[in-house]
């Protein structure tokens, strides 16, 4: 799990506010972060990479951090940069609109224009880091009409998304495998494709409603692993859709139903051999825990997959491992 930590505690005082505009520079987009006095400055970050989300604890002293013409023209990608506040209070302008934020309230920026976020007490916030293009497979309403919106955490849907995201740092130690990482980023952008529709009508897109149908669907398929029934009618019906779309929706992801079922039980099989845990058990014992009830099917599957028989993968990963 890739996790960094930012103190400017632990640097020199004369330094703590240069080393502070370095780290959001390096964390966001091009930043400058401004006091008043010229005091010790408190500031610390927390980032932890969803790829393709970037998701970051802020906690700061009093100051204003500006975007400027002149850092948008330095910034080398285009971003979208959610706020959610959580301690404290903010001031975040762009686009000729403010948005003063209160905890459990949200807005968002682009590194493509210039904005500032301004606070005079010492605050706390999450900052969703969000690759322009990833956004926009999920919204398509024009970039101006989303900036500096305050997203109110009291009612339903901000509640959700603000909720979500509190509970998800609570528990980002659980989350170290890229599937569970794509869950999480669909989740999160399909709820706040749902938010800026209700600002901006239309920004939903249709591949909105595809994402989360296939969150959901494999969703159900993790759960259901282990059931050498699961199949792509029992999976359809489940989630109430017709077989025919069930099968558009993972070939659009270049894949069958039937072929994704069976590379995640191929994956979860070779965690399992590759387990020192686990090596009282019998390979066969492996498979079907996984679904498989048919052991030369699961033979000649893992070999097409991994190039090599499941023996002798464990026995590489264990031999690796001692």
């Amino acid at each position: 799990m890739a996790i960094a930590e930012y103190r400017t505690q632990d640097i020199k005082q004369s330094r703590q506010l240069e080393y502070w505009n370095e780290v959001i520079c390096k964390e966001f987009t091009q930043l400058e972060c401004s006091i008043s006095g010229r005091g010790a400055y408190r500031g610390e970050l927390t980032s932890w990479n969803l790829n393709p989300i970037q998701f970051a604890q802020v906690r700061a002293d009093p100051s204003a951090v500006n975007h400027t013409h002149w850092q948008v023209s330095k910034s080398t990608e285009e971003l979208y940069l959610i706020h959610l506040q959580t301690e404290g209070e903010s001031l975040n302008v762009q686009a000729g609109r403010e948005a003063y934020l209160k905890p459990g309230d949200f807005t968002i920026c682009s590194s493509k224009e210039p904005y500032a976020v301004c606070f005079e007490r010492a605050i706390e916030m999450f900052v969703l880091r969000v690759p322009s293009a990833i956004l926009h497979q999920y919204v398509v309403a024009p970039e101006g009409d989303m900036m500096a919106h305050r997203f109110s955490g009291e009612d339903f849907l901000g509640s959700l998304i603000s909720g979500l995201l509190m509970r998800l740092w609570l528990n980002k130690i659980s989350f170290d495998d890229s599937l569970s990482n794509a869950n999480i980023c669909t989740s999160i952008l399909s709820l706040l494709a749902a938010q800026l529709e209700r600002v901006t009508p239309g920004a939903a897109t249709e591949s909105s409603v595809r994402n989360a149908h296939m969150q959901r669907i494999k969703h159900y398929i993790e759960r259901h692993l282990a059931d050498p029934e699961l199949s792509p009618g029992s999976i359809a019906m489940a989630n109430a859709l017709s077989p025919r779309y069930l099968r558009l929706l993972f070939e659009a992801e270049g894949v069958t139903c039937s072929r994704y079922v069976n590379q995640r039980r191929l994956q979860q099989v070779a965690r399992d051999l590759a387990n020192p845990m686990a090596r009282h058990l019998k390979i066969t014992e492996i498979a079907y825990r996984w679904g498989f009830n048919n052991q030369s099917h699961f033979s000649r599957a893992f070999r097409d997959q991994f190039q090599c028989s499941a023996q002798d993968y464990r026995q590489a990963q264990l031999s690796d491992g001692s």
